[in-house]
């Protein structure tokens, strides 16, 4: 071989199954002699399921734009329906897919509806004469009641509820400010309720459009009259999301989107223009959907997982357990001394795991729950 010259050799190193550790060591020999030992690291994926349990004891405030501009139709699986029609039916299939999860029965809601003034501040419709605005009221069998009804959705009432509301009609005017007004009313109400104490409370506000009516000075529904009382909810302790349906409230520096900008808590719109997307923006702001994470770690066979800086990990016995999938076996975490036992533990901020008397090619996976 002529001098100075380099041959670079590679040697392709396997793990045979069934290998546990986090490395591999190598030496390769010359000529009998040992070279310096090369050390490999045993590669494994883990399979990382988030829930997130944001809502487990919350009373939940939907506000729901009814003004004239919700009968405009849009296109739905090839059917031209209204966007109220559009709204109630993703509203319907949020109210259902809450109550599906176990962990949300003691969730409830409750449905406001604006349009002008007068009719949301509990009003006869202008146009149907069929419902009285703000606060939505429903009965035993199902219908509308504004005399005798009752206003908070719960796990026994839900079909009620959501029978009355399939029924529900749009009216002229898009006053938000009132909208937030009776909101603010109410939610003070749920509060001194004694088993609502202690729950989350959660505002959704729903819109299409931008102000319409009493916008002039010194009107209320106007950019400084709709942000003070938003203010005044948030300051409550209610978390106030808003959704923008539609071009007019859905498109940024449109001024329908600007309002619902004010109104969130974090100055953040969820937009959608169809149902599909509407479902979703439902789903993301309870976390409804799991988030899934393919983890690949390697070395020290250690893996790590951090909550952000807004959650916490939440360990509550069998209602909130860490699952471990080791192999074909499913194991459920509820305490610290179980979590010990397979090499795992936690806090509230970090979940540790070592996975190094597992084999490379050991199916695991981990679910945990935030909130």
């Amino acid at each position: 071989m002529p001098a100075n010259t380099t041959r670079i050799i590679t040697i392709p190193v396997i793990v045979d199954a069934g290998m546990t550790g986090d490395k591999i060591t190598n030496t390769a020999y010359i000529d009998g002699t040992p070279t310096k030992p090369v050390v490999n690291p045993i590669e494994r994926t883990i399979r990382v399921t988030k829930y997130k349990n944001n809502i487990t004891s919350t009373n939940i405030v939907l506000v729901l734009d009814v003004s004239s501009s919700m009968n405009s139709k849009i296109e739905v699986d090839g059917e031209s329906i209204s966007k109220l029609e559009v709204a109630k039916k993703a509203l319907i299939n949020f109210v259902n897919t809450t109550y599906k999860i176990e962990e949300n029965k003691n969730v409830t809601f409750t449905l406001i509806t604006f349009a002008n003034r007068q009719y949301t501040e509990g009003a006869l419709s202008t146009e149907n004469k069929k419902f009285h605005g703000g606060v939505f009221n429903f009965n035993d069998g199902g219908n509308y009641d504004n005399a005798n009804g009752q206003y908070i959705v719960t796990v026994n009432n839900k079909d009620n509820f959501i029978s009355a509301v399939e029924k529900l009609e749009a009216d002229i005017g898009t006053n938000m400010r009132a909208g937030l007004e009776v909101a603010e009313s109410t939610m003070k109400d749920i509060m001194k309720i004694e088993e609502y104490k202690e729950y989350d409370k959660i505002l959704i506000f729903f819109g299409d459009g931008e102000p319409y009516g009493e916008t002039s000075s010194p009107g209320l529904n106007t950019a400084d009259g709709i942000n003070e009382k938003a203010l005044h909810i948030k300051n409550l302790g209610v978390k106030v999301y808003s959704i923008g349906f539609g071009s007019d409230a859905a498109t940024p520096e449109k001024t329908g989107h600007e309002r619902l900008k004010d109104i969130s808590s974090d100055g953040k719109v969820y937009t959608s223009n169809n149902y599909t997307e509407l479902v979703k923006n439902f789903s993301e702001i309870v976390g409804a959907d799991p988030e899934y994470d393919l983890m690949t770690i390697d070395g020290n066979a250690i893996i790590k997982i951090k909550a952000t800086d807004t959650q916490h990990i939440i360990v509550d016995g069998d209602k909130n357990p860490i699952i471990l999938t080791i192999g074909r076996e499913t194991v459920k975490i509820t305490n610290k001394k179980e979590a010990a036992q397979y090499g795992l533990t936690y806090t509230d901020t970090e979940i540790i795991w070592d996975v190094t008397k597992y084999s490379k090619d050991t199916n695991l996976k981990l679910s945990y729950h935030v909130q």
